[in-house]
């Protein structure tokens, strides 16, 4: 093919999409999925409570997915806890400023 032929190439492509952000049950098999990639699972790691208020203040991004979790893990270790809890949690998510302060404890 004739390189005038190609110029159109030459030009770029832009291609533009929007993603809705993940559900609940979304949100939960993609947490789930990364840790068992990683050797583990969500419950091994987390306590429901905690992985509840991960996904509520995510929004369902998952880039926010992974921040908030990689945030609550380095929280929980740096607290010696065995499972992140909703105290490594919300700490966490004060420290990526997905929440202002420390939220309330959810029964």
């Amino acid at each position: 093919m004739a390189a005038s032929n190609l110029s159109a190439l030459d030009e770029g492509f832009e291609i533009r999409s929007r993603l809705l952000p993940f559900t609940l049950e979304e949100s939960r098999d993609y947490i789930e999925y990364h840790l068992q990639r990683a050797g583990g699972s969500a419950a091994q790691v987390f306590t429901p409570r905690a992985i509840n208020l991960v996904i509520y203040h995510s929004g369902g991004i998952p880039r926010t997915l992974n921040q908030a979790c990689y945030e609550a893990l380095w929280v929980g270790r740096s607290q010696f806890k065995e499972k992140v809890d909703l105290e490594s949690a919300g700490m966490a998510l004060v420290n990526l400023g997905l929440v202002k302060e420390e939220p309330p404890s959810f029964s």
